[in-house]
Formats: structure tokens, sequence, C-alpha cells
């Protein structure tokens, strides 16, 4: 899916990898209905498209074609800073207006991207080094996405969440925000496999400052 025109930026981190709705329905789908779990639909999130109704308007295709269509809803891209923030908007709906639930842009910046040694996402080398939270253009976008009664996903390391989320989304009380990945606590439990490679880290030693920093910020 990586061979997409609208997926250049995701290709240049990623390298070409294929993950289509039949892998889906493989390692999901099948193994929930084994369990006797029945599975009643999902909600595409965006993956770091160069534009977010051209995603929207694959998978579409796709679930017009049976491919997927357990999608029930989606999470758009949308740079919220762009001047076109809300002509952007408007093309999300037109690419989907039975499914468009909100927005994302992941935000995770605490400084330039280091290779993944620190909390600053892959995704932040759009605006490397620039935190979104206290862009005065960010905000603007937040509020054209209230009135657009959108949803928000916010993906923020926790320093973020303390330092300028909170204050931020307290202006908007009729925005509706999902914190996803649960506030991101990536650096309180140390790196899923041990230092040397041998195995899985049984993260049993919480990086004491950060769980602080994530607790705070959930809190808020």
């Amino acid at each position: 899916w990586l061979h997409n025109p609208f997926q250049s930026f995701l290709r240049s981190q990623a390298g070409d990898v294929t993950y289509l709705p039949e892998h889906y329905v493989a390692d999901v789908i099948r193994p929930l209905a084994d369990l006797g779990i029945h599975f009643r639909g999902s909600v595409h999130v965006e993956a770091m498209p160069d534009d977010g109704a051209d995603e929207l308007d694959w998978v579409e295709g796709m679930i017009e074609t049976g491919r997927c269509s357990y999608v029930k809803g989606f999470v758009a891209s949308c740079d919220l800073t762009l001047e076109t923030a809300e002509e952007e908007m408007e093309r999300l709906r037109r690419a989907s207006p039975a499914r468009l639930r909100g927005v994302r842009w992941i935000l995770n910046c605490v400084g330039k991207y280091r290779g993944g040694t620190t909390a600053t996402h892959v995704g932040t080398l759009r605006h490397d080094g620039v935190d979104y939270l206290r862009e005065p253009d960010f905000e603007r976008g937040l509020a054209s996405l209230e009135k657009q009664n959108l949803s928000f996903d916010l993906q923020c390391a926790p320093i973020q969440l303390v330092q300028s989320a909170a204050a931020l989304f307290a202006k908007y009380p009729n925005l509706k925000v999902c914190i996803d990945h649960m506030g991101t606590p990536r650096a309180i439990l140390g790196n899923d496999l041990l230092d040397d490679g041998s195995g899985i880290n049984p993260n049993d030693i919480p990086d004491e400052d950060e769980l602080k920093a994530w607790r705070e910020g959930m809190t808020e």
C-alpha cells in the first residue's frame, strides 16, 4: 500500500511495506472470531499521508468493493496550521461524507527528531523541531475544527500534555478530543526489548520522572 502516490513521506521512512485489508482480516478479525468475539467494525486512523483526502478516497474505494466493509469511520489527516485548513476539512467531508468523524496530526515533539531516541515522533519531520501545540496557526485550526463539529485525535508526548496541551484544549470545551495511545508514555517503562536485543524487556523499573509527567498530564 505504500506504493500509493499519496504516501511518499511514509514510504521514505518505512520503506516498502504492504499491509492491506486481507492482512487485517487474517491477523485480527479471524482470531477474534475463533475466540467467539464478534468484530463489529473499526475506525481507520490516518497513516501520515501526503494528502488526507486522497487517503480517504483510496480506503472508500476498498470499502465499496467489499474489501474492508468493516470500516465504519475515519479519523483523517489534516495539517491544522495551514491557511487552507478549513478548505482541507471540506475536501475530507466530500471524500467521505458518511464516515468522517475527526482528524489527527501527530504532535509528539520535544525537539528535533533524533531517530527515535527521544519522545519526538518521526511524523514531526514534516515540521521538524516545531511544537505545533505552541503555534498560533495550530490553535486557529483547532477553532475551525470545533466549528466543523469534528473531533481531534491528540497524539503528543507526556510532557506536552502538562506544558501545553491541557491549557490549549481547555479553551475549546465543545471540541471532542481523543487521547491516542494513552498519552504515549513511551519512556516510562523503557524499550520493548532488552538493550542487547536478547529478549522482551520485563518493564518493571519505570522512569519515575516520566511517570510523574504522564500522570499529571492525563489528570489535567
